[in-house]
C-alpha cells in the first residue's frame, strides 16, 4: 500500500465518522422535539397523548379539555389550581384541576 492509499483510507474513515455523528445528532434532536413539543399543564388538548403528562382532563359543565398532571397536594399544582380526585378516576389518583 502506498502513502496515497493510506490518506484515502483515512479520509473515508473520517467521512464515515462524521456521517455517523450527524445521524446520531439528528435522531436525538427529533426524539427530543417529539417528547418536548407536547403540551404542558393548562394547555388545551384533545387526547392524553397531546400532553407531556399523558393526562388530558375533560371538565364537566364547561366543555373544556386541558392538560393536567398527577399530584399529592395543592402544592404540586400551579397557582390557582387544586389537587382533587374527580369521580371518574381510579381511587387514590389525584390530579391538578383549575379552580
Amino acid at each position: 500500500m502506498s502513502v496515497t492509499d493510506k490518506v484515502k483510507w483515512s479520509s473515508r474513515n473520517v467521512a464515515s465518522w462524521v456521517l455517523f455523528l450527524v445521524t446520531v445528532f439528528v435522531i436525538s434532536y427529533l426524539g427530543w422535539m417529539y417528547f418536548h413539543s407536547r403540551s404542558k399543564t393548562g394547555d388545551t388538548c384533545t387526547r392524553n397523548s397531546d400532553c407531556s403528562s399523558k393526562l388530558c382532563y375533560v371538565e364537566d359543565g364547561r366543555h373544556m379539555r386541558y392538560c393536567t398532571e398527577r399530584c399529592t397536594g395543592d402544592g404540586d399544582c400551579p397557582q390557582g389550581w387544586s389537587c382533587l380526585q374527580p369521580p371518574l378516576l381510579p381511587k387514590g389518583m389525584y390530579i391538578c384541576i383549575r379552580r
